[in-house]
């Protein structure tokens, strides 16, 4: 009986194996598409451009992340930072901010009714934008950006038959910690799956540009009513249309900041519950391809050394094959961030170890997350708790 549960999970981890050998080839293509567009000229988006920011709450770090999208190096545009109340902890920070710049404002949107605060304060932002601004950039209060960063997150959109253009995020720790390092972890295994096509690229909404012709024609505005989820609407739209969603690397933007362990459970079940709602297919991928990892991949550690002959050899071999593809998509990860990112390549450096270790119990993390969506559609966002209906109807429920 010992040796026939092993002969049993030999065909699914050959089959995981495949799956590693593939994903370490997305991996380098990854790379080698950050490669190709950090050595392409970047050329200027002309006309006015609005970019809106909601901020909630005296967050970490959010002074210097407001001054770091308010000092772009680009002429003609404007910013305007939204916050649901004028008592917003933030408010005196953010209004000292606008007194220094005279193309940035600060908008009080009011409470959501049906849908998130965020999407609220983006349908106020863009109602109140500049009426000659020609594209909308929207942007979340915890990223780090560079200088060149709208420059960069803009050029794309001279394509015509570029849509949108994204960015995407990469955690970056302070001081570090388990939780800190295992977000990193779980989010750069979302990265790679952007790229040089189109057709499987997804609008981030911490960074992201839309001209506003686009917006305006796929009626994104009105999407938004009833959402909690602004990029996986833009995403939806734009996938529907005759556009495409271009990813530019050049705008993958630091998130700086540590983490607790039920800051990390909390921050990674609510991607999976909106995912699961906004996005079932690929929730159905996630789920599969997690649960087909975790229960291959471990049990195949925790008994080869319990079995004789070839097959424990035979094992360890996979057990250890399969971690070494993992480990080498990770190193590639890393390496196409500091690309990207190279301000931060000391921390990214420290990412390193943390990374070859923890990228196998990011599978783990993700079946945690896929299940508890499963059972409840309830997320806590800011400080509110939504109840997600639908991908159309949102309750709030304090």
């Amino acid at each position: 009986m010992v040796n026939l549960i092993p002969d049993i999970l030999f065909v699914p981890a050959i089959l995981q194996l495949i799956l590693g050998l593939s994903s370490l080839a997305g991996g380098v293509e990854f790379f080698r598409y950050v490669k190709k567009r950090q050595k392409k000229q970047t050329l200027k988006f002309e006309g006015r451009v609005t970019v809106f920011v909601p901020c909630r709450g005296d967050e970490s770090g959010l002074a210097e992340n407001l001054r770091m999208i308010l000092q772009q190096d680009r002429e003609d545009f404007e910013v305007i930072l939204i916050v649901d109340s004028a008592k917003d902890p933030a408010v005196a920070m953010i209004e000292e901010l606008v007194s220094e710049h005279h193309f940035a404002r600060l908008l009080v949107a009011g409470r959501a009714k049906g849908c998130g605060q965020k999407v609220h304060n983006l349908i106020k932002g863009v109602e109140a934008a500049d009426e000659s601004s020609v594209a909308y950039v929207f942007a979340d209060s915890d990223i780090r950006p560079s200088a060149d960063w709208l420059r960069d997150l803009l050029a794309p959109l001279n394509e015509p038959e570029t849509g949108c253009s994204t960015g995407y995020r990469w955690f970056v720790q302070e001081t570090g910690g388990f939780a800190t390092h295992m977000r990193a972890s779980w989010n750069a295994s979302i990265v790679s799956a952007l790229g040089k096509r189109s057709d499987s690229n997804f609008a981030w909404g911490g960074s992201n540009a839309v001209r506003r012709n686009v917006f305006e024609e796929l009626d994104i505005k009105g999407k938004w009513r009833g959402t909690v989820s602004d990029d996986f609407v833009i995403t939806a739209a734009i996938r529907n249309s005759p556009y495409a969603i271009h990813f530019e690397p050049k705008c993958l933007t630091a998130t700086l900041g540590d983490c607790s362990l039920v800051d990390l459970l909390e921050f990674t079940t609510r991607q999976m519950r909106i995912t699961r709602v906004y996005s079932p297919g690929h929730f159905v991928v996630s789920l599969t391809g997690a649960l087909l990892f975790t229960l291959t991949f471990f049990p195949i550690a925790i008994l080869a050394p319990f079995v004789s002959g070839w097959r424990s050899l035979a094992l360890a071999l996979i057990v250890a094959l399969i971690w070494m593809l993992g480990t080498a998509k990770s190193m590639v990860r890393i390496k196409a961030a500091a690309k990207c990112i190279p301000k931060y390549k000391n921390q990214l450096r420290i990412q390193y170890f943390a990374q070859m270790i923890l990228w196998p119990f990011s599978s783990v993390l993700f079946v945690f997350n896929d299940l508890a969506a499963l059972v409840s559609r309830k997320i806590t966002w800011r400080g509110i708790t939504y109840e997600l209906v639908s991908d159309t109807e949102t309750r709030i429920l304090e």
